[in-house]
């Protein structure tokens, strides 16, 4: 179905794309697609084949559905690749082991007036069976506490100038920080947009060493702000990096890029103390 204009497009990058057909199948016989298109991004490894997916989409003829497969080895570059084919006025970002409630984002977009991304809720799924935990933020200065860059919609046209990085871990956040450096019409739903599946021991944040690449994205935020300390939404997404770094260098006793990351840390919050402080001043004047 490649008629007129969709309201919505949803980008999946996926690797191994075996572990996680069932998922997507379960996720795509659930939801409603009417005015939807979907773009999966095989980010294929060595002659990995996409017969699998290609087979998927066969059993769903009524819905839009299109693959791409090449070899990107980043699921950044690889969701670049599904934006420029998208041509819905919303775009939205799925990860293959998680579950999107599209239906709902679809009454939220339809419900936007002048809003260049609706901020949706989520809730973390732990693969182990416990209980969902629920994640709510109605403020853009909460965003970078609990990132979720696949709980927001975007209007298709803010995409076109913000791409992601190549990093393996955190482009998302670099992403989010692109983005949040301008002024943006954002508007909040209390709705759930994601479930998230956490304890996943094929997701990326799994393996160690992409952990390295949380270095490469505090450079990279700090690089496109020389006056990044300064900036709320910016210290806000490098805490949040350096945070989940420190912990997972305590974890596994890896302490190399530590020093960089402390030193990033004291000027954040150095920063910070001075704000409070300035402020404070100008209160007995």
């Amino acid at each position: 179905m490649k008629d007129s204009q969709k309201l919505l497009s949803v980008v999946i990058p996926i690797a191994t794309p075996d572990r996680y057909l069932m998922n997507l199948e379960n996720w795509i016989r659930t939801e409603d697609f009417e005015d939807v298109e979907i773009f999966i991004i095989h980010d294929r490894k060595d002659n990995e084949s996409s017969d699998s997916l290609l087979n998927l989409i066969s059993i769903f003829p009524e819905i839009s559905i299109s693959l791409e497969s090449q070899e990107f080895n980043s699921p950044g570059l690889a969701r670049n690749a599904g934006i420029k084919k998208t041509s819905g006025k919303w775009v939205t970002f799925l990860d293959a082991d998680d579950y999107q409630h599209t239906g709902v984002i679809k009454e939220a977009v339809r419900d936007s007036k002048n809003a260049d991304m609706i901020v949706g809720q989520f809730q973390r799924i732990n693969s182990t069976g416990k209980q969902p935990k629920a994640v709510n933020t109605n403020l853009v200065s909460e965003i970078w506490m609990d990132p979720g860059f696949w709980r927001i919609a975007y209007k298709r046209d803010l995409l076109l100038s913000n791409t992601f990085s190549d990093l393996k871990m955190g482009e998302d956040i670099v992403f989010l920080a692109d983005i949040l450096r301008e002024k943006r019409n954002i508007s909040f739903s209390k709705a759930n947009f994601y479930d998230y599946l956490v304890g996943n021991p094929f997701q990326s944040s799994a393996n160690p060493i992409n952990f390295q690449d949380i270095v490469k994205a505090i450079h990279l935020i700090m690089s496109k702000n020389p006056e990044w300390p300064t900036h709320k939404n910016d210290r806000g997404f490098l805490n949040r990096l350096a945070l989940s770094y420190i912990k997972h260098s305590l974890s596994i006793k890896n302490f190399s890029g530590l020093t960089f990351v402390l030193w990033v840390l004291s000027r954040i919050y150095f920063n910070f103390s001075k704000e409070i402080l300035s402020k404070s001043l100008r209160g007995f004047r």
